[in-house]
């Protein structure tokens, strides 16, 4: 290959006839192009669900215990892509001090000339301007922009039509208050048992939990081990699925004056309900509930207590240096949730105790503890087949005590494995498998009128919740929720699945005065 310089160009340049662009601009477009290459490529692999409103929100209030992980992968993303633009921008900037390239056979009888003014104006613009384009069309998809601008554009009914807020009218409670004992389980699908159970595996990661299930109550979408089938972004990450279960309704952002800081969403939930009840409270967490601002959506009654990461500190039940990815492991959740609850059961009051596990978590692919089984070499599945044994190992001790028998233990899983990176072991490809999350509900003081072939939510557990603790709850809907126990339609069954998420994902007037009246 022979290069020849301005100098030498001669006639040369002036037969190409063409005007030479500037180096800077082709590297700019395969700047933007890597930015949006890698923006869509970490959504993605780990939030492969997530929309512009999922997206926003944990920009604005996912804060606190950021994930370390997710820092570093942002810094490699952007030094690659930095790295790429330059070395572009260099062999471009040297490519434009040269007129035209000799490119000879290997025999050196054949030659081809070609121009760089042409390759310059044509070729070095285009491929950059496709390169671009693409990716920008790749993280449009990957944020489903034209669903959130449809969602902008178009005003739902759903919220006015069927919004039913959870006032003491609404409602009965029994004589005799149950208490509650609720576990959302990190990511935990039905998917992690195995085929002849109506999972998806060939080896079944939660024996424990399929028995618990099978011998108590499931609600299932089929008439198997089941669970919810209907998702959507604004539910499917743990705070989101928080606030469904227990208010009826999604988080999404809404346009309010009223918002700041200090001022978490104020619509009545559970917590409130418990609350008017007589019912003494503890959350108890594994990781810094500052988190999703978990702390200011619950504990807002002096009777009722947040335990997380920082209270385990401050009470000296770990060393201030003690640190497993997110905070305690759920090896230490479990046993401090023992004395815990040992504690408020003595105040001789209903009592409600709420519990998140955290090692089957998908972004870190997993937490692997003392007590995972060393023969199961991925991280992310031996934690799936441990969180089986640690929870059900749990639930026996809860039927061992003293006040089990006027109690009624949920199990939920929060929402859908998200992206996971390490996972090489349980198969998360539907191929036309339903993936759904799980649940059982423990003596629970209601008897369902159907129990399986049922289509529903995250939402719909608020009134279910409820109505297993034998509270009768007028026109079995609470928020947009429906009681699974009653006969009633979930919105989902009555509209269908696609109207359903159609309007649910649309913006609502009546929504933001329910969460800031």
């Amino acid at each position: 290959t022979l290069f020849r310089s301005k100098e030498h160009a001669g006639s040369e340049q002036q037969q190409t006839g063409n005007t030479k662009i500037p180096v800077v601009l082709p590297s700019l477009l395969l700047l933007c192009g890597g930015v949006f290459f890698a923006f869509a490529l970490y959504l993605n692999t780990y939030f492969p669900d997530m929309d512009v409103e999922a997206i926003l929100f944990n920009v604005k209030f996912a804060n606190g215990a950021f994930n370390k992980h997710i820092l570093i992968m942002i810094l490699v993303y952007s030094v690659c892509v930095l790295l790429t633009a330059s070395l572009f921008f260099f062999m471009m900037k040297k490519r434009s001090k040269m007129d035209y390239i000799v490119i000879k056979s290997p025999d050196k009888k054949e030659q081809k000339t070609l121009y760089l003014k042409d390759i310059d104006s044509k070729g070095a613009i285009t491929v950059p301007a496709i390169f671009a384009a693409v990716c920008f069309g790749w993280t449009i998809v990957q944020v489903d922009l034209p669903g959130y601008i449809d969602s902008i554009i178009h005003e739902t009914s759903l919220y006015s039509d069927y919004y039913v807020e959870p006032t003491a009218e609404a409602y009965t409670f029994p004589e005799n208050k149950k208490n509650l004992i609720y576990i959302y389980l990190e990511s935990y699908e039905n998917t992690f048992t195995a085929y002849a159970n109506g999972g998806n595996q060939s080896f079944d990661y939660m024996p424990e939990l399929y028995a618990l299930a099978m011998e108590n109550l499931n609600f299932s979408h089929t008439i198997g081990l089941g669970g919810q089938s209907v998702f959507f972004s604004t539910i499917d990450y743990t705070m989101g699925s928080t606030v469904a279960q227990t208010s009826g309704i999604p988080l999404m952002l809404y346009n309010s004056e009223k918002e700041t800081e200090a001022d978490y969403m104020t619509m009545r939930r559970l917590e409130d309900v418990l609350h008017e009840e007589g019912y003494n409270q503890i959350f108890i967490r594994g990781e810094d509930t500052s988190f999703a601002r978990y702390e200011e959506y619950v504990g807002r009654y002096d009777n009722s207590t947040i335990f997380d990461y920082k209270e385990a500190v401050k009470q000296g039940m770990i060393p201030e240096d003690y640190k497993e990815t997110w905070g305690y492991e759920d090896e230490k959740l479990f046993e401090f949730a023992k004395k815990l609850i040992t504690d408020i059961a003595a105040q001789n009051k209903p009592f409600s105790a709420t519990l998140y596990t955290v090692d089957t978590h998908g972004l870190e692919g997993g937490y692997r503890c003392r007590l995972c089984d060393p023969g199961i070499e991925n991280d992310f599945a031996a934690a799936v087949r441990c969180s089986s044994k640690q929870v059900s190992d749990f639930a026996a001790w809860v039927k061992e005590q003293d006040f089990f028998e006027n109690t009624v233990m949920i199990l939920v899983g929060d929402h859908p494995v998200e992206g996971n990176r390490n996972n090489k072991t349980i198969n998360l490809e539907e191929n036309g498998y339903v993936r759904t999350t799980y649940n059982c509900i423990i003596n629970s003081e209601t008897v369902p009128v159907q129990e399986n072939n049922r289509v529903f939510t995250a939402m719909d557990m608020f009134p279910t919740t409820l109505s297993a603790l034998g509270v009768k709850i007028k026109g079995d809907r609470l928020g947009l929720g429906t009681d699974l126990f009653s006969g009633t339609q979930t919105l989902c069954e009555q509209l269908g699945k696609e109207v359903f998420l159609k309007e649910i994902k649309r913006h609502s007037k009546y929504y933001g005065k329910i969460v800031t009246d």
